[in-house]
């Protein structure tokens, strides 16, 4: 997968792309794991928008974070630019 946001290109799987937004905004050490830092990220989604966030219940982690990426881009946070 690739996207952009805020003129800097990030590439890797979706766990690895949302892994480095979570190291580089200083929330390193606020969550043990990739999944709360989705639902943290999910969450935070639907404060700021007033619009849900559907990410797949039962989906791995992988599934998870791609869905969560591809609705940032539905609201112009990030571009995808390639999701394979």
């Amino acid at each position: 997968m690739k996207i952009r946001i805020d003129e800097r290109t990030h590439e890797g799987t979706a766990v690895e792309i949302l892994m480095a937004f979570c190291n580089e905004n200083y929330f390193h050490d606020e969550f043990p794991d990739m999944e709360g830092y989705i639902r943290y990220e999910q969450a935070t989604f639907v404060q700021l928008t007033g619009q849900p966030c559907p990410l797949p219940e039962k989906g791995t982690t992988e599934e998870r974070a791609r869905a969560l990426l591809h609705n940032l881009a539905a609201i112009d946070a990030l571009e995808v630019l390639s999701d394979e």
